[in-house]
């Protein structure tokens, strides 16, 4: 056995590793938590607005509710009225004939029209299907009309603004920049609930994680990171067992350290922690995984103790072409292990 060549430990070091490993955990979880509470945070509105909404708004309101260059409620019931046309439409246009060849473009009606939607003199502009205007048969009726849609900011270099500063000038220079779009919240619905359920996963793992670790962090020793030390007897004691015969030399192995009677943690090296001892090393368990599809093929490995104790390994040095040498290697901690490839 070599002796360590790194600086001699302070007394202690093993019970001092084992608190550090358990808030190292509890970090993570914070870390998990934050992730999913702020995709919830960011989401919020969205999440608010298409699962909760449309929402009842008078078009008169709507100047003061935008006001702050924010909309609250976006996706809405707005009530106004009188809507005129601004002459601006979508179509459907079929560029085949039924043989396929090609013909000059069919106009087969129009699919949605866009209009001044008004109140006094709050005016934008509304984005409406012909089914929503009943094919246009309620242009110049009595209103007040309340069509559903998302309420949307009007960019001036975007199509209709273009179209609307040529072919219907005075209009554009007296509506607010706003939008209604009456275009169905299908998928807008459908992908803001995607993202309360994955958000909302992702937090409530990491807060149950972290109630989890914060119970580790309060008695580490009675939890995984102590089990490979209290199982063989009073802690401290064994702790100081371990402290002795490291300072008289160790063996490194992939991510294990090993003294002369106990196996260690070593996935990070200045913090080191035991997992038991050699002689409870009952197996072995070596497989592989890949990354992705032109990655190289990377060695895990599990180390299982008569504990009940598991440690996993994922090996970013080693191919699988490393395994002989990788079992080799495990032997020399105890050759009575039994060692399975998956």
């Amino acid at each position: 056995m070599s002796a360590a060549t790194e600086k001699p430990k302070e007394p202690g070091w093993v019970i001092k590793n084992i608190h550090t490993a358990a808030k190292g955990m509890m970090k993570a979880s914070i870390i998990i938590m934050l992730i999913g509470l702020t995709g919830l945070f960011f989401s919020r509105h969205k999440i608010y607005n298409y699962l909760c909404g449309p929402f009842p708004m008078q078009l008169k309101d709507y100047k003061q509710a935008s006001s702050t260059g924010f909309l609250h409620h976006y996706y809405v019931e707005l009530t106004g009225d009188s809507i005129t046309e601004s002459r601006i439409g979508e179509y459907a246009v079929n560029r085949h004939s039924k043989d396929h060849s090609d013909i000059a473009p069919k106009y087969q009606g129009s699919r949605s029209s866009y209009y001044m939607f008004s109140t006094g003199d709050v005016r934008i502009m509304a984005k409406l299907s012909s089914d929503d205007t009943q094919n246009g048969w309620i242009i110049g009726k009595p209103g007040p009309f309340t069509f559903t849609g998302v309420l949307e900011e009007l960019d001036t270099d975007d199509d209709l603004a273009r179209l609307m500063r040529k072919y219907n000038p005075d209009m554009f220079k007296t509506i607010d920049l706003y939008i209604l779009n009456s275009d169905p919240v299908t998928g807008r619905t459908f992908f803001t609930w995607v993202l309360l359920i994955v958000f909302g996963l992702i937090a409530l793992s990491g807060i149950l994680d972290l109630i989890k670790n914060i119970r580790r962090v309060l008695n580490p020793l009675g939890t995984n990171y102590g089990r490979g030390l209290s199982y063989y007897g009073d802690v401290h004691s064994m702790a100081a067992e371990v402290e002795k015969e490291y300072a008289k030399g160790t063996e490194k192995w992939e991510c294990v350290v090993y003294t002369e009677n106990w196996v260690l943690n070593a996935e990070i090296p200045s913090e080191e922690y035991p997992l038991g001892k050699r002689t409870d090393l009952k197996r072995i368990i070596v497989g592989s995984e890949k990354a992705s599809k032109n990655s190289e093929t990377k060695v895990t490995y599990t180390l299982e103790f008569t504990t009940g104790l598991e440690a996993n390994y994922k090996d970013t040095k080693n191919t699988v072409t490393d395994i002989n040498l990788m079992l080799v290697g495990f032997k020399k901690i105890n050759p009575l292990a039994k060692i399975e490839i998956l």
